[in-house]
């Protein structure tokens, strides 16, 4: 990979608890268009967006996850027919 793609690639990091972790230029949108600003965060470059659906200001984290009941464990099972 070369240092102009390092640059600009985009990463994003999903954990089994807390936010997704953006990392690179994006740039998020609503549904109508409408540039969504990330607050500034104390990673620069990297924008945390809401997995648990708590937030208040989603869509980015504000740590509401940490109030959140744990989530269930995955089943290693295949689905039931």
């Amino acid at each position: 990979m070369s240092n102009e793609e390092e640059n600009t690639s985009v990463t994003i990091t999903i954990r089994p608890v807390g936010p997704f972790l953006v990392r690179g230029p994006v740039t998020l949108v609503q549904p109508d268009g409408t540039e969504i600003v990330p607050p500034v965060g104390k990673t620069p470059g990297v924008i945390k967006l809401c997995s648990c659906g708590f937030s208040e200001t989603k869509p980015f984290c504000d740590s509401s996850h940490k109030r959140c009941p744990p989530p269930a464990p995955a089943s290693t099972s295949p689905p039931a027919d």
